[in-house]
């Protein structure tokens, strides 16, 4: 017995110690931007129903409200402010330099100095994390020192040089992504709003919903989904992905306690390809645009599939419900292997699946997820009744931060609300919140198409006024 011990301990250590090294890649869920869901703030975990269960919650499968949905296509975007500017400049990438340069020509070395004055350490080393630095060992003690530091880096001479010529692009080029996003922080604060280059906060896809049925219990549907995403301080220092992704779901729902409780699972195969993509990626390929095939080809990808699993409960409280639902109940474990785009246009043109290797490194899941939700409805009149509703998404990462004293996890990310007002199911007209955007949008029923739009902007909360605009808009042909 002791013999058998040692053992079974030297195998849990080994075990341990190998999962030890395996990092987890935390892979984006495949649910659409659609406006309906986008409009009353992404709340839907209580007053599912339809076509929008499939993304929500399976136990509305069984509830009023069923359709069958022939074709739809979705399509969404996000972006700052600062990327609407540089993209809409009248005179192009050239006339954004100029006015550029414009301003940075009025600002004189005393501005610079008071700047630095202005500021203290801790703020500094939070404007260098913010950039990408590591700040672990850096020790700011005063104003010279904040000085010391940005002449090292060349910021100074950075903008005397697009002040003097406003062509920076051989002077980002051959800057570090880190000293390119502090010269745009501190550029910004000392101008009060020029940035050497836009954010890196952009966000586009689309998804195409095939033979989407549900009613009756039943919940079934095909989705193909494109989602590209960068986050960063700048442009250049921007980081996320692309993922192509199509998925099949089915699932059922029962009554188990008559006009009370409503319980539904389902089930969804899914087949992903991801590439991890980097602003700079982007800028590199848009140097050499009559390369871009070659250079794709050779570009890293992920192939692979995984099954996903979901089930939900209503519960029916005469026109209040309350809904609670578990995604990818375990966590959705992608299988991908390593491959390149060329080799993956190859498979596809062939009929096949992309042959690749595996890696070992990583252990790519969709993390399971917990909503929890509310919703009741107001019958106003005949024709017209207003739901009202949130819920709150992600709260197996919200207790966790509670439990671990994250002082800066953002707890308002985690709500979500909305409101739909319909007239006659004909015009629906809805708002919300949804984790720190605020939301609008309008649905329109006629007969066998459905079109829905709405847009989103993120609410500031340093300061009166907005940023990151988005906008979503779905057709549809739905029975």
């Amino acid at each position: 017995m002791k013999r058998l011990l040692i053992v079974l301990l030297l195998i849990s250590v080994f075990t341990i110690g190998a999962f030890a090294q395996v990092t987890d890649n935390l892979q984006p869920t495949a649910i659409p931007v659609n406006p309906t869901l986008a409009a009353q703030g992404g709340s839907f975990t209580a007053n599912a129903s339809g076509y929008n269960s499939l993304f929500k919650n399976p136990a509305g499968f069984a509830m009023d409200g069923g359709d069958f949905t022939l074709l739809s296509v979705n399509a969404w975007g996000f972006v700052d402010q600062s990327v609407i500017d540089f993209a809409t400049n009248p005179g192009g990438i050239e006339g954004y330099y100029t006015g550029v340069a414009e301003e940075l020509a009025a600002v004189t070395p005393e501005d610079i100095s008071t700047w630095v004055e202005s500021t203290n350490e801790e703020e500094f080393v939070q404007m260098l994390d913010t950039a990408g630095y590591d700040t672990a060992d850096l020790v700011l003690t005063d104003a010279a020192s904040i000085q010391a530091f940005i002449d090292a880096e060349g910021l100074t001479a950075l903008a005397d040089t697009i002040a003097a010529d406003p062509d920076p692009i051989a002077a980002i080029s051959a800057a570090s992504p880190e000293s390119i996003n502090l010269a745009t922080a501190v550029i910004k604060d000392i101008t009060g709003g020029t940035e050497l280059l836009p954010s890196g906060n952009i966000r586009l896809g689309t998804n195409v919903g095939l033979l989407g049925g549900v009613g009756d219990g039943f919940g079934f549907g095909i989705n193909l989904n494109a989602d590209a995403y960068l986050k960063g301080p700048t442009i250049i220092g921007a980081e996320g992905y692309a993922a192509l992704t199509a998925t099949a779901t089915a699932g059922y729902a029962l009554e188990l306690l008559p006009d009370f409780l409503f319980i539904g699972a389902d089930v969804r195969p899914l087949y992903r390809v991801y590439l991890p993509v980097s602003g700079e990626d982007a800028l590199a390929l848009a140097s050499d645009f009559s390369n871009i095939a070659a250079t794709m080809n050779n570009y890293n990808a992920y192939a692979g599939w995984g099954v996903g699993i979901d089930a939900g409960a209503i519960i029916k409280l005469g026109d209040l419900k309350l809904g609670l639902t578990v995604t990818d109940i375990l966590d959705t474990q992608l299988n991908f292997t390593n491959t390149t785009v060329g080799d993956l246009m190859a498979s596809f043109s062939s009929f096949s699946l992309p042959e690749g290797t595996v890696d070992e490194s990583q252990r790519f899941v969709i993390p399971m997820d917990v909503l929890i939700g509310a919703a009741l409805t107001l019958n106003l009149t005949e024709g017209i009744y207003l739901d009202v509703h949130g819920e709150v998404s992600n709260a197996l990462r919200g207790l966790r931060a509670i439990q671990g004293n994250e002082n800066d996890f953002d707890y308002l990310s985690l709500i979500h609300a909305g409101a739909n007002l319909s007239l006659w199911d004909f015009i629906g007209i809805m708002g919300g919140y949804n984790e720190g955007y605020l939301s609008a949008g309008v649905s329109l029923d006629l007969f066998f198409i459905e079109i829905a739009a709405t847009g989103f902007m993120k609410a500031n909360a340093a300061a009166v006024g907005y940023s990151d605009f988005g906008a979503s808009v779905e057709a549809a042909i739905r029975f």
